[in-house]
């Protein structure tokens, strides 16, 4: 960090107890958000997530969950392709979803890597 034209090393934080925030908790190598779907009935349906920018290094790791007050009755399955999981910063990926219906459906992802 630079303040007054000097270059600072800020440590590492560990805090190993509880810790509440109140308000939001933001951090750069997070991304959280969600994708509405309007899917085709019992088709593989699919949306390209696009903007995305991550920071830190290493993997990214995704993970998507569908809002449904069906799932396993309507909602089969909701997945990712195109992760781009260990090359760079990814700028796009797809979420897919499988359900027997054509109700459209919130579908919210978090994405994190190593800081």
């Amino acid at each position: 960090m630079e303040e007054d034209g000097f270059e600072q090393d800020i440590p590492d934080e560990v805090i190993n107890d509880n810790l509440e925030v109140t308000g939001c908790l933001t951090a750069s190598n997070w991304v959280i958000g969600a994708e509405w779907i309007t899917p085709v009935a019992n088709t593989p349906t699919s949306v390209t997530v696009t903007g995305i920018n991550i920071g830190g290094t290493g993997e990214v790791n995704y993970q998507v969950t569908a809002s449904s007050e069906v799932p396993g009755l309507r909602v089969k399955e909701v997945s990712v392709s195109n992760t781009h999981k260990t090359t760079g910063n990814p700028s796009t990926f797809e979420i897919w979803i499988y359900r027997t219906d054509t109700t459209a459906t919130l579908v919210n992802y978090i994405l994190y890597r190593e800081p």
